[in-house]
């Protein structure tokens, strides 16, 4: 099994006492990362490739099975029963598929209501939330010549109940305009909340007007309120603890340049605050164990965009700030973090794309404590070895286990597909054959290290 790793790059730490340089390069460019109901991770990339790791970003299992296909795996989310539902494209159109806890597809369907995307093809669904009914809800960019924005609801089973085409068009004063829907929130009372970004070129104003927007719909899809924020960039947005919303923006100024700014408003969208900051822009934020929020963006100095994160108190007061600096020329930001332990969190960052609607890709991360600071600072942290290899896989029935680099007395366990244990044995050598035709786990554990291997019966 191909396992995903990661390794570091020299630095050499800014002689600044905010500034500190711990950023691992990604293996490979990753498209969404979700963190699932365990803490556990899932990393999508490629064309159609499912990676799942443990909160050490240890590899658990990964499946390529759709990767080498026309198949596209474009946005996936972990449902409430502990499986996933993603949403992709083939040959012009949009997929829904169900997909098992070990990365395998269950069921797969086309849905023909999407239109074109902004870059021809099919639509691009930016993103997907599972409501409490079971059912899902999807934002999407479609059209050509200029970006629109859809919403789109179904049941649990993927089935259309109702779509909402061309949002904002309305609320548009000459009807050419880019739309961005950037973000889906399900509020307590079963309501929907979009945000997201317009520019609207004016003519004979000969101008651009640029604002972001907080839309409510009912769980029918009717129009309940909208709040206009003229001059905002509005990114990702969460529920606080209290029941608030938290938005990590960027103002944008008349000179072309950004503030990052963070917003907090009820759940109408009416303002309670909204703060400038350091940074230049923040693109995302998430809540901290003791109701704080963490926000991640960019800082550029000198010309170079470099990853930004600020921890700010209920209040909008600002706890910390720390930038971190990538060891190259390139320009780095942080998109999304996520809390990773009680001590700490874990941060992934990308480069700026050229077009603001183009999907970002994560090439980079950083461990952080509590106060943002460099979790592990040890530069020379190897690549992670594979303890063992499996075969025949796919087996009829008997399989050999071999192990790498001079390891031995392993403990090997093996599950079936629902996560329960069916055989524990010390020895390379076992056989499947008493066992029904389907996945297995096969576990391996050495002193304390655990390694886990897909195995298909035949």
């Amino acid at each position: 099994m191909k396992k995903l790793l990661f390794y570091f790059i020299l630095t050499v730490t800014p002689l600044k006492l905010i500034s500190q340089s711990c950023i691992e390069d990604l293996e490979s460019p990753i498209k969404q990362i979700v963190q699932t109901q365990n803490k556990d991770f899932i990393f999508l990339s490629g064309n159609f490739k499912l990676t799942k790791l443990n909160s050490e970003l240890d590899t658990i299992w990964d499946t390529e099975q759709y990767d080498s296909s026309n198949m596209g795996l474009n946005k996936i989310i972990q449902t409430y029963d502990g499986k996933y539902m993603g949403v992709g494209s083939a040959q012009n159109s949009n997929y829904l598929f169900k997909i098992n806890s070990v990365g395998d597809t269950l069921w797969t369907k086309p849905v023909k209501l999407f239109s074109p995307g902004p870059f021809g093809g099919a639509a691009q669904v930016v993103d997907i939330i599972q409501t409490a009914d079971s059912g899902f809800v999807f934002a999407a960019l479609t059209g050509m010549m200029q970006t629109n924005a859809m919403i789109i609801k179904t049941n649990k089973m993927g089935d259309t109940l109702w779509t909402k085409k061309r949002i904002m068009y309305n609320h548009s004063e000459t009807g050419v305009y880019d739309n961005i829907v950037k973000k889906i929130l399900e509020l307590p009372d079963g309501s929907l909340l979009i945000s997201g970004y317009m520019e609207e070129y004016l003519a004979v104003q000969r101008q651009m007007k640029k604002f972001s927007y907080l839309y409510r719909l009912n769980a029918s899809g009717d129009s309940m309120n909208l709040k206009i924020f003229h001059h905002y960039r509005f990114n990702k947005l969460k529920i606080d603890k209290t029941g608030n919303i938290i938005i990590a923006s960027a103002k944008l100024n008349d000179n072309e340049t950004r503030k990052a700014t963070a917003f907090k408003t009820t759940i109408k969208g009416d303002s309670i605050w909204a703060i400038e900051y350091k940074g230049d822009e923040f693109y995302n934020v998430t809540i901290a164990k003791d109701g704080s929020y963490l926000f991640v963006g960019d800082y550029i100095e000198d010309d170079i965009s470099n990853m930004y994160l600020a921890s700010i108190k209920g209040s909008g007061d600002l706890n910390w700030s720390v930038t971190h600096f990538h060891d190259s020329i390139l320009n780095k930001r942080l998109l999304n973090v996520f809390p990773n332990s009680d001590t700490g969190f874990i941060a992934f960052g990308g480069s700026p794309k050229f077009n603001n609607r183009a999907p970002l890709d994560f090439d980079c991360k950083i461990e952080l404590n509590l106060l943002g600071k460099c979790m592990n600072m040890t530069l020379n942290k190897k690549k992670k070895r594979v303890m063992a290899s499996i075969y025949p896989n796919p087996t009829t029935g008997q399989i050999h286990v071999d192990l790498k680099n001079g390891l031995c007395n392993p403990n090997i366990k093996i599950f079936d597909s629902k996560g329960i244990l069916i055989k524990q044995s010390k020895a390379l050598d076992l056989d499947l054959y008493e066992y029904n035709i389907g996945l297995y786990l096969l576990e391996i554990e050495i002193n304390g290290i655990k390694e886990v291997h897909k195995i298909l019966k035949l």
